[in-house]
């Protein structure tokens, strides 16, 4: 279920402590949600002074399982890896989402970019009653 959703919200803190939440695409690869963000935008200036950050696949239902990562984001600079992942966002999101990759960053038509990864720290599905009637365990998330 988290690996399949379209849009993620990542929530970071900003260097005075407020939060900062924004929609993003995302890839599941190894245990580990993977973003990426330019140098300069708020979320990559909020990871460089507080790496901690929850991220929630975008869905908007009544019923269901919600699934939120919580972690620290860990940047992803090895060229090898970084290829993979630019496969991964290309296979999810289409020829848009095509990265090159050197130097430790995604390149893209609109500039670089910084990929992090964030391992869930323990997985943390909501008590929500799945539709089966089901209650939600760590063996639902991804």
């Amino acid at each position: 279920m988290f690996a399949d959703a379209a849009i993620y919200w990542l929530t970071t803190v900003r260097a005075d402590g407020r939060p900062h939440v924004t929609p993003l695409i995302a890839v599941w690869r190894d245990g580990a949600v993977h973003i990426c963000t330019g140098p300069d935008e708020q979320k990559a200036r909020n990871l460089s002074a507080n790496a901690n950050v929850a991220v929630i696949p975008g869905t908007n239902v009544w019923s269901g399982l919600d699934v939120i990562v919580e972690g620290t984001a860990i940047r992803v600079t090895d060229d090898d890896e970084l290829t993979e992942l630019a496969a991964a966002w290309e296979a999810k999101y289409g020829g848009e989402w095509h990265f090159d990759v050197g130097d430790g960053v995604f390149r893209h038509d609109a500039g670089d970019a910084h990929v992090f990864a964030v391992a869930p720290r323990k997985p943390s599905p909501t008590t929500a009653t799945i539709p089966a009637g089901r209650r939600a365990t760590a063996s639902d998330c991804p």
